[in-house]
C-alpha cells in the first residue's frame, strides 16, 4: 500500500506510531540479546539458533520502519501473524515473541489444564525433538492479535474516508 497518510486521521497515525515503535524496540532488542548465547555456549547449534532468531527481529526492525512510514502494512501483519500461536508437542517446539505474549492456553501432561503466558521482549524457539515429548501445549498470544485488528480497522476506515472524499469530489455522481 502506497503512503496515504491523507486518509488516516491523527488518532490512526499515532497509533501507528506507537506499533512501529514497538516493532522496532521489540526487534532491535532481540537483536541485541541473541549474540549473548553464543557467549554462553559457543556450538553450531547455538549459532544456528541465533542466526534463526535474528531472522524474525531484523525483520520486525524493517515492519517498524515500514508501518513508520506508511509505505507498507504487510510486513507488520506477517510479524505479528507469527507470533499468534506458540505450541510444544509431539516433538516440536515453536515459539516466537517479539514484544509482549500474553495470552491463554492448555497444556496437557497427564491431564488438560489452563495456562496463562506472559513473556517480555524477545523469545524464538523452534526445534524438534526426535523422541517426542508426552506433553502439549498451546497457547494463542493476544498481542498480535489486537495489533492485527487495530491496523485492520484503521485501513478500513481510511478506504471509506477516502471513498467519501472522492465521491464528494465527483459531485455525488458514480461513473
Amino acid at each position: 500500500m502506497k503512503n496515504r497518510s491523507g486518509h488516516f486521521s491523527s488518532y490512526d497515525l499515532a497509533g501507528f506510531k506507537l506499533i512501529a515503535w514497538y516493532q522496532i524496540l521489540g526487534g532491535t532488542i532481540g537483536v541485541l540479546l541473541y549474540p549473548w548465547l553464543l557467549i554462553d555456549n559457543r556450538t553450531w547449534q547455538t549459532g544456528l539458533v541465533v542466526l534463526l532468531g535474528l531472522l524474525p527481529n531484523g525483520y520486525s526492525i524493517y515492519a517498524g520502519q515500514q508501518l513508520r512510514k506508511h509505505t507498507q502494512f504487510k510486513p507488520p501483519y506477517l510479524i505479528q501473524t507469527l507470533q499468534v500461536l506458540n505450541f510444544v508437542g509431539l516433538g516440536i517446539t515453536y515459539q516466537l515473541v517479539i514484544g509482549l505474549a500474553l495470552g491463554p492456553g492448555f497444556e496437557w501432561i497427564q491431564e488438560p489444564k489452563m495456562v496463562m503466558n506472559f513473556s517480555l521482549l524477545s523469545e524464538y524457539n523452534f526445534g524438534m525433538n526426535q523422541r517426542g515429548t508426552a506433553s502439549i501445549r498451546v497457547v494463542v498470544n493476544f498481542i498480535p492479535i489486537g495489533i492485527i485488528q487495530y491496523l485492520l480497522i484503521r485501513q478500513q476506515n481510511a478506504a471509506e474516508r477516502q471513498q467519501l472524499r472522492e465521491y464528494a469530489e465527483n459531485g455525488g455522481s458514480r461513473g
